[in-house]
C-alpha cells in the first residue's frame, strides 16, 4: 500500500510540475530510440513541446539514463529526426507479453531543440 501511495504522490507532483500541455497522440505516431524498434511497438502516448511518452516492451536489459536521441514517425514516415532527449521515467503498465517482457511507458524530456526540430514537433502537434 505504501508503494502505491508513493507512486500516486509522485505522479501528482509530476503533473503539477509540467510546464507544457501534453496532447494525446493518435495511432500511427511512433518513436525510434537508439535504433531499436519493432513495427507496431513504441506507440507514442502523449506529446508536448517539452517531451513525450511512449509504450515499449521491456526485455529486462539495463537502460542507461543519459542523453539520447529519438526520431518521431507519423504513419511510417519520419516526422522529426535526431531529437535530443533524456529519459525521465519508465512506468510499469502491468501488461505482460511473455515471461520477463513487460509493457512499459517511457517518459522523455526534450533537450535543446534547434528551430527546425521545434517547428516539426509543433506541426506534428497541430496535426493532431
Amino acid at each position: 500500500m505504501e508503494g502505491t501511495m508513493r507512486g500516486l504522490f509522485k505522479r501528482l507532483l509530476m503533473l503539477q510540475m509540467r510546464k507544457r500541455r501534453r496532447f494525446r497522440a493518435p495511432r500511427g505516431i511512433c518513436v525510434v530510440m537508439g535504433g531499436q524498434v519493432v513495427p507496431g511497438q513504441n506507440q507514442v502516448y502523449d506529446i508536448s513541446m517539452g517531451g513525450l511518452s511512449f509504450f515499449f516492451v521491456d526485455n529486462g536489459l539495463p537502460v542507461a539514463h543519459h542523453h539520447k536521441t529519438l526520431t518521431i514517425s507519423q504513419n511510417g514516415r519520419p516526422a522529426a529526426a535526431q531529437i535530443p532527449c533524456e529519459i525521465v521515467d519508465d512506468l510499469d503498465t502491468g501488461e505482460l507479453i511473455f515471461p520477463k517482457q513487460q509493457v512499459k511507458r517511457r517518459c522523455v524530456k526534450f533537450q535543446r531543440l534547434n528551430p527546425q526540430q521545434r517547428d516539426k514537433i509543433r506541426a506534428l502537434i497541430k496535426s493532431m
